[in-house]
């Protein structure tokens, strides 16, 4: 990394790797259910139209973790752990996600970077099924040992289908269908992960940055001979690439919404600005914190690792 300018921030900060969880599902976007209380009742920088590169986990987060100046090609050195200890902070990676596969290892690797890394399932995403609450005990325990600056990073298993798995075969409220119910609770329960990184992280007195995002959506589509919805992976709808940013920190007293858009393959200048760090590879200088459009050519991956455009996609509302 060319870092240009440092001065550090925070003494912490955690980004949290959220997993297929659609923007409009969520209370605090719009959703009618109250399935976010905490991200809906605590003062926050809101992104409206945060839209991920791609709508799978490895070409998404190779891309949003790794420096990338086109959506063909990521640079896996300039990654989020590398920035991190070029600017003199400790690295944590706590991870529910596989650690081994052709569709894990290339960002366990990056994780595996980090001064301390945890991962619950050793081999691939679906080779155990873990609730992510689990990422809590060793998330208190870095909060209480590590060293100042420090960056934490969650990756959660989140919304990711199977649906049930993820919220051990129980909703709090019925919407739709069983599946449907479950995917609201899911995200509900990731909710709850990220109030209790919040009460941990206020309860440090230290001073803070934390970052939610979630790496793609999922499609819903009603099958037409039973009438039930089925929920999976799809690079066809907005509501794939469309997800939530969310931003908390100490000195965030009032909640902010930003409707430019940002593109997931500048993920790292938004933590380029957290950390305090100014980056020769930022050719420009609008902030990614700000009402104004940023530079990006704002290409879309699909499943064929062919450019699209976003709002050429059809929408899959289902309300």
């Amino acid at each position: 990394w060319n870092i240009t300018n440092l001065k550090n921030k925070k003494d912490i900060y955690v980004v949290v790797i959220g997993e297929s969880a659609r923007k409009d599902f969520m209370n605090c976007y719009g959703f009618p259910m109250n399935n976010t209380p905490f991200a809906s009742s605590t003062p926050h920088i809101k992104f409206e139209n945060y839209i991920s590169v791609a709508s799978s986990t490895l070409s998404c987060l190779t891309r949003t973790l790794c420096f990338s100046d086109s959506l063909t090609h990521y640079n896996k050195y300039k990654n989020i752990i590398s920035l991190a200890y070029q600017a003199g902070i400790h690295t944590v990676w706590l991870s529910n996600q596989g650690s081994l596969g052709k569709n894990d290892t290339p960002v366990s690797t990056i994780g595996r970077l980090a001064e301390k890394s945890i991962f619950l399932n050793e081999g691939e995403f679906n080779t155990e099924s873990y609730p992510d609450s689990l990422l809590l005990s060793p998330f208190r325990e870095t909060i209480q040992e590590a060293q100042t600056p420090v960056l934490i990073v969650l990756h959660l298993m989140g919304s990711h289908p199977r649906l049930s798995d993820r919220t051990n075969h129980h909703y709090d409220a019925f919407y739709k269908t069983k599946e449907l119910s479950y995917y609201v609770q899911s995200i509900k329960n990731t909710d709850y992960i990220l109030e209790q990184i919040h009460r941990k992280l206020e309860e440090s007195n230290k001073s803070f940055s934390l970052v939610y995002f979630s790496d793609h959506g999922l499609s819903i589509i009603k099958e037409k001979l039973n009438k039930e919805y089925t929920i999976k992976h799809s690079d066809q709808y907005k509501e794939c690439y469309n997800v939530p940013l969310i931003i908390w920190g100490d000195d965030i007293v009032q909640n902010q919404t930003i409707e430019a858009y940002r593109y997931s393959n500048d993920f790292l200048y938004l933590f380029s600005e957290l950390i305090g760090a100014e980056l020769e590879e930022k050719q420009h200088p609008i902030d990614f914190i700000s009402p104004d459009e940023f530079p990006n050519a704002q290409k879309l991956l699909n499943f064929d690792y062919e450019q699209i455009e976003f709002n050429q996609l059809k929408s899959n509302e289902v309300f």
